[in-house]
């Protein structure tokens, strides 16, 4: 004879198995978080692309450019002791799919911003073709879509500012590359 109470039971614990909810032990660490300061920007012709078009040198030129990643925080502050000098930081937040590849895409929110800073940088690139200046103020207009790669040391990202190498013609940019910035973890 069936026990249609325990039947029942047996019906509804195979229901909510199959309910679209499932557990995995899979983990994804943010491997964002922290303190980083970049290097370099490394421009080319398109986002995949390995052909090294123009570089521009942070670390040597008087330019500082640092991002931290503090929980769904983000805080990015530019400095200059160049003549002339100047500053500026931004508070944000942050989104990105941490699923186990090291690599994605960042949108940033609720953007704050104070000062300004234009940064005038060199191409130190395979041909040097010349300087550009940038500014460097965060803005929601280059604040979505935002490329990264983790590779295990070092951060590779777009920079959110309108950096898109110099105006010169081939073998240049043409004001039309692919740029990201080469981060080191402090």
């Amino acid at each position: 004879m069936i026990n249609y109470k325990y039947a029942f039971i047996f019906l509804v614990a195979l229901v909510s198995q199959s309910c679209g909810l499932k557990v995995t032990s899979e983990i994804s660490d943010n491997v964002l978080l922290g303190k980083w300061q970049l290097d370099y920007v490394d421009c080319f012709a398109s986002v995949n692309d390995n052909t090294l078009v123009e570089q521009f040198q942070f670390k040597t030129s008087n330019h500082e450019l640092l991002v931290e990643f503090d929980g769904s925080d983000f805080i990015y502050e530019v400095s200059s002791t160049a003549d002339p000098t100047c500053s500026t930081t931004a508070y944000s937040k942050y989104s990105t799919e941490f699923d186990g590849d090291s690599v994605g895409y960042i949108d940033f929110s609720d953007i704050t911003s104070s000062g300004s800073c234009s940064l005038d940088l060199t191409d130190t690139g395979p041909d040097t073709l010349g300087n550009i200046t940038v500014a460097m103020a965060m803005l929601p207009s280059n604040s979505e879509n935002i490329y990264w790669l983790y590779d295990g040391t070092n951060l590779y990202m777009e920079l959110p500012v309108e950096l898109v190498g110099t105006n010169e013609d081939f073998p240049g940019c043409d004001s039309n590359c692919f740029c990201r910035g080469f981060f080191n973890e402090i």
